[in-house]
């Protein structure tokens, strides 16, 4: 087993205005999912009575790949510890402008493409939306993401920020642009980049761009299992990871179904077949190929692709069955878990004993390989 390495983007609470930004929903891909770690950004560094206030803040993004595509939604995850009521004003989106002062050779927000304004209040705890903008088309190159704020007390905006996150698909800078010049955003915003890193817990800001996408849905086949056990169903193009889940193994029953959202056109090559690959633990990648529908299937629909049969037995996940993985089962040979987890990649059949049948198995796809 040779597994693809990708998260999944976590959740979030819903604020007034937007729907949870923190997963797809119906029909949309996030082209640059992140993950949480747990940081807080407080761009200025500032204490509640500190001065001046944050009031825009905004990431960058490059859209390799994906120019061209219809936008369907901007999402969000903010954090406040205001302990009074705060508005999210404004969500933008710009393309890269000059380079005054730039870090790294990033560029500054440069002309505004679209802004909504809405009234989205919140205190205390993180908060987490969708917009939807209409008629909009991503550019070539970068563009820059941003919010505005506003609030009862200017210096208590200083302890309202964006969630520090770690970048799992797309690139981005670890450069973000603040300001503290109040009203709508417009073209060439003024305010300063700095430089997230480990300062904030994070390279990125949580903010997510999403473009129409297409459900995927294959048949997993599997042998019989005492216990539940995950594997990972992962979407890939050209050698591009596009999206990536967890599926549990039932142990009642030995067909799974795995659904994953990949983009409706794929990204540089639209005619390009998309890979379904399956694995974990003591099983062997597995994969199907398929082709998205040219014109894409709008609205969203879920499209049946080839089944995946799992193979067992890679018990040092080499991503070969063969006498290192007999050798694995033999030295671990009777022992049973009655409380706590077993050895799941020697107690194959997760019987919660090493046992004959599991030995079994390993001969049975003795020779097999991880697939390309």
């Amino acid at each position: 087993m040779h597994s693809f390495k990708l998260l999944a983007l976590v959740g979030g609470f819903c604020f007034c205005g937007l729907v949870n930004a923190q997963a797809p929903i119906g029909g949309l891909y996030n082209i640059n999912p992140v993950v949480s770690e747990g940081g807080i950004v407080f761009p200025t560094g500032a204490v509640p009575s500190g001065s001046p206030a944050t009031r825009f803040i905004a990431d960058d993004f490059d859209l390799s790949g994906f120019e061209g595509h219809q936008l369907r939604a901007i999402g969000v995850q903010a954090h406040s510890q205001v302990p009074t009521a705060t508005a999210i004003r404004t969500i933008s989106l710009f393309t890269e402008g000059p380079f005054p002062n730039p870090i790294s050779g990033v560029g500054n927000p440069g002309n505004l493409i679209v802004s909504n304004s809405y009234s989205a209040s919140f205190s205390y705890g993180s908060s987490s939306g969708y917009w939807f903008p209409q008629n909009v088309t991503l550019p070539a190159g970068k563009v820059w993401v941003g919010l505005t704020f506003s609030g009862p007390d200017a210096n208590l905006l200083n302890v309202l920020g964006l969630k520090a996150v770690t970048r799992i698909a797309g690139n981005s800078s670890n450069v973000a642009f603040i300001s503290d010049a109040p009203g709508a955003p417009s073209n060439n915003p003024a305010g300063q980049q700095i430089e997230l890193g480990q300062t904030y817990g994070g390279e990125d800001l949580s903010f997510t761009l999403a473009v129409s996408g297409q459900r995927l849905q294959t048949a997993i086949r599997y042998e019989i299992l005492r216990f539940s056990r995950n594997v990972t169903l992962t979407a890939v193009t050209n050698g591009r990871i596009l999206a990536q889940v967890d599926v549990s193994l039932s142990s009642s029953a030995q067909t799974r179904n795995g659904t994953i959202t990949v983009p409706a056109v794929t990204p540089f090559n639209p005619n390009a077949p998309v890979s379904l690959y399956v694995d974990g633990g003591p099983y062997l990648r597995s994969r199907v190929d398929t082709q998205l529908p040219n014109p894409p299937v709008l609205p969203e629909a879920v499209i049946t692709v080839g089944e995946i049969v799992l193979r067992n037995g890679d018990c040092d996940e080499s991503g070969e069955v063969d006498t290192a993985d007999i050798d694995f089962v033999i030295a671990r040979f009777g022992r049973t878990w009655v409380h706590g987890t077993p050895d799941a990649n020697a107690d194959l059949d997760l019987s919660f004993e090493v046992d004959a049948a599991d030995i079994d198995i390993v001969i049975a796809n003795f020779g097999e390989v991880d697939d390309p």
